[in-house]
């Protein structure tokens, strides 16, 4: 039987600032401070009656935001089955009629819903409501009895999306019993953060090389360097005032969209202090916030494309930690992780 990998504070903690064991130390005992606030509530006398009048009146408030944009996704879904089944199209047109007719019109039909001053209201009492019971609202999580399946069987993904036969394989799961997770956190912060600290510290540092690696070569190669940005969205409140000064030397700008979003693209020279800045972070694939806003609604970039004559060499999906390489530098990428691996082995 095997065993999920448990949720520690390996990615809870932002790793580009300065970090000791302590810091994953502390960060287990707040999180454990935090389950015994739910468990002593849970323990109330008076706990069922209150949660079921909480989730009572948060089910009452989701309906009434959701009664704004309910009509979109049934919309969204009709249409998309017109297209899916309709035999005279090939799977190319319908991709092409599913973003230009599907998501496009959505993302209008969502823009339009959400600007309503209902669809604010709505919204406003809900997130009021869950902030004020955020504590009643995380304790829905646990029970003070497990209640989930200690073992549950999967497929092996991989294997059945080629076709191939899978085998069954079963997980041990987590418990949801509150008494379960507080010793599992008594125990991290006793001991089993070192080994959160060590994994961390070693990730990041073949991260740093391997970035090392490909910003060299990508710089030397490359000609534009392209980052993109949805409109109005902001992940993190880092504003990098490097970054800002960065812009000041973009040499071209386009809007465009992409699956009904609208995005602006910003290009740059492969300048030195361009190269510099994302060499001081130990992963160059995050976001990167304008500091002075001054392509604003358009301020978190991500998904950074370097180009060479036109063409891709490598784009960085942030959202989606993925990495497209061009098969004409695949093998030189490739054999960056192996240098990289090689050196952490040696060491």
């Amino acid at each position: 039987m095997e065993k999920l990998i448990p949720i520690t504070m390996v990615n809870e903690i932002d790793r580009e600032k300065p970090y000791t064991a302590e810091t994953f130390r502390q960060a287990g005992a707040e999180k454990l401070a935090h389950l015994t606030e739910i468990k002593e509530l849970m323990e109330s006398e008076d706990y069922a009656q209150r949660r079921a009048a909480f989730e009572k009146e948060q089910e009452r408030l989701f309906q009434k935001w959701r009664s704004y944009t309910a009509h979109i996704g049934e919309w969204e879904e009709e249409i998309t089955q017109k297209i899916m089944e309709d035999p005279s199209l090939s799977d190319e047109e319908k991709g092409q009629k599913m973003q230009s007719e599907v998501h496009a019109k959505v993302q209008e039909m969502l823009k339009q819903a959400e600007s309503s001053e209902a669809y604010k209201k709505a919204i406003g009492e809900y997130g009021a409501f869950i902030q004020n019971n955020q504590l009643m609202d995380e304790s829905c999580l646990y029970h003070l009895e497990r209640t989930s399946s200690e073992v549950e069987s999967f497929f092996e993904l991989e294997r059945a999306m080629a076709g191939e036969e899978s085998d069954i394989i079963e997980y041990e799961m987590p418990s949801d019993c509150i008494y379960d997770q507080i010793k599992i956190w008594k125990e991290y912060v006793e001991s089993g953060y070192l080994e959160d600290y060590k994994k961390a510290k070693a990730e990041d540092e073949r991260a740093k090389k391997l970035s090392a690696l490909q910003l060299e070569y990508l710089f030397a190669e490359c000609d534009t360097v392209c980052f993109h940005a949805e409109e109005g969205i902001h992940i993190g409140d880092d504003c990098d005032e490097r970054f800002a000064q960065i812009l000041e030397e973009v040499v071209k700008t386009k809007k465009t969209e992409n699956y009904g979003m609208n995005v602006l693209r910003i290009y740059l020279k492969p300048t030195q202090k361009l190269k510099d800045y994302l060499l001081s972070y130990k992963r160059y694939d995050r976001y990167h916030y304008d500091a002075y806003r001054r392509f604003d609604p358009y301020f978190g970039f991500a998904d950074i494309t370097f180009m060479k004559d036109g063409e891709v060499l490598l784009s960085c999906l942030t959202h989606e930690g993925y990495f497209e390489v061009a098969d004409s530098i695949k093998p030189i990428f490739d054999s960056f992780e192996e240098k990289v691996d090689s050196s952490m082995i040696d060491k």
